[in-house]
């Protein structure tokens, strides 16, 4: 029996271990090619002020991360200026794979997390008192979701830019029979010089990654159960079957 062909994939951003561990365990050829930078921009004086927030709440004083990309840059600046964060922080985020990234850069303790910004407002809403505060720490694309939800809420919000997006658009070489996407800012990056094969099927990794690709017109989009890269590999496999 001939083995069957390959499927060829694009991510448009690097793949971790265990995502680089299932592609070897199937049939598929990924191409890498990331579709954006990220580059610190957190100051010494927003470490400062954020150190402070912290000695004036206390325990009722909590951090707040959409992205991995807010824990790493943040550890950065950390570093970078010299400081140590408080022991005994906590911090609420929006994805395991954050939280994770929180507690193994960051030695924090993740108390809560959901798998997108509405239900973690949600959450906060409904189980926190308003007397906690909060520690927003984001790139320059980040949503209103969190730190406008929170404080319509009456909750006391410090928000930090600590990254900013820069787009890297780049055009493919070859035909692909499904892409991964992992941002809005990665789709928007990708579609200024590539067009879309309506054969192809686009992989998101969470709601406004799915919307983004809806707007710009593509047909067929799986969306992630978890805002993953094994989920997102997860339910290409599953397609791919069916």
């Amino acid at each position: 029996m001939d083995k069957p062909l390959p499927v060829h994939i694009l991510s448009t951003r690097a793949l971790g271990n265990g995502a680089r561990d299932f592609i070897h365990h199937k049939n598929w050829v990924v191409d890498i090619v990331s579709m954006i930078e990220t580059h610190g921009v957190i100051t010494v004086d927003q470490i400062a002020a954020f150190m402070h927030a912290c000695k004036e709440s206390g325990e009722n004083h909590l951090l707040l991360f959409s992205s991995e990309n807010a824990v790493k840059w943040l550890k950065w600046g950390l570093d970078k200026f010299g400081f140590k964060l408080p022991v005994g922080l906590n911090a609420v985020c929006v994805g395991k794979k954050t939280s994770d990234t929180a507690a193994e850069w960051l030695s924090v303790e993740p108390i809560h997390f959901e798998k997108n910004s509405e239900a973690l407002l949600k959450k906060l809403k409904e189980h926190f008192p308003v007397g906690n505060s909060f520690s927003f720490f984001c790139g320059n694309k980040r949503l209103d979701t969190l730190p406008h939800g929170l404080r319509e809420a009456g909750f006391a919000v410090g928000e930090y830019l600590v990254y900013k997006t820069e787009l890297t658009p780049h055009k493919t070489i070859r035909e692909y029979e499904a892409v991964l996407f992992f941002s809005p800012s990665a789709v928007e990056s990708y579609f200024m010089v590539n067009f879309w094969d309506r054969k192809m099927v686009a992989v998101s990794i969470g709601r406004t990654t799915f919307e983004a690709l809806k707007k710009a017109g593509v047909q067929t989009i799986l969306l992630a159960d978890e805002p993953n890269e094994s989920a997102m590999l997860a339910k290409l496999h599953e397609y791919l079957k069916e």
